[in-house]
């Protein structure tokens, strides 16, 4: 579970367990290496902003540290990479993404992005011929004042060109998470468990 901008691991992890009700998987957040802080609270981001969209020096910070967490995982808790899924909201999406299809780093089982985006960083290459067959669950809310819903559709558009096999929910929603909204990632998430989910 990766969180958004300005947040930290504890914000996400009662979400994973509304997403496991039985309790049948691990559930691990991560907090972003980056601090931030402001008037209201002190939480962590995963990259700073750039003239470009994403700095890569921050960004690259996040993968690396991710891609680390996931093999240091899978060998504590005996699970295989191609077992895990990323889930990450706002930023945390866009590193879920970057953390499933990044080479470098173990091949993870699938991945969603929530009120997201795919993140364009200079310099960073995607490795679609390994990596295309990880599906991809996209949702996005039709209100989303703060990640237009315009690159929750390029970013659809983008994963489809490269041969992911992509879910896209639209919701009726601003930039948030609803239990509706969650109830259909369980459903994918245990879609994905079962094999009925695939390239």
């Amino acid at each position: 579970m990766l969180h958004g901008w300005g947040a930290t691991e504890r914000d996400v992890l009662p979400i994973g367990a509304l997403l496991d009700q039985e309790g049948s998987f691990y559930v691990v957040g991560a907090r972003a290496p980056h601090p931030t802080v402001s008037s209201q609270h002190e939480g962590a981001c995963w990259f700073e902003a750039a003239a470009s969209g994403v700095d890569a020096s921050t960004f690259l910070d996040s993968l690396r540290m991710l891609q680390h967490t996931v093999e240091n995982l899978s060998r504590a808790y005996g699970v295989p990479p191609e077992r895990v899924v990323a889930v990450g909201f706002s930023q945390g999406g866009a590193m879920a993404l970057a953390l499933a299809y990044a080479p470098g780093g173990p091949k993870i089982g699938g991945v969603a992005c929530l009120s997201g985006f795919f993140p364009d960083v200079d310099g960073v290459e995607f490795d679609w011929e390994h990596r295309s067959d990880i599906p991809a669950f996209v949702q996005h809310g039709s209100e989303d004042g703060r990640v237009p819903m315009e690159l929750a559709e390029s970013t659809v558009e983008f994963l489809r060109s490269a041969g992911v096999r992509v879910v896209f929910d639209v919701r009726p929603m601003a930039h948030q998470m609803t239990l509706e909204g969650l109830r259909t990632l369980q459903s994918w998430i245990a879609d994905l468990k079962a094999g009925r989910v695939g390239p």
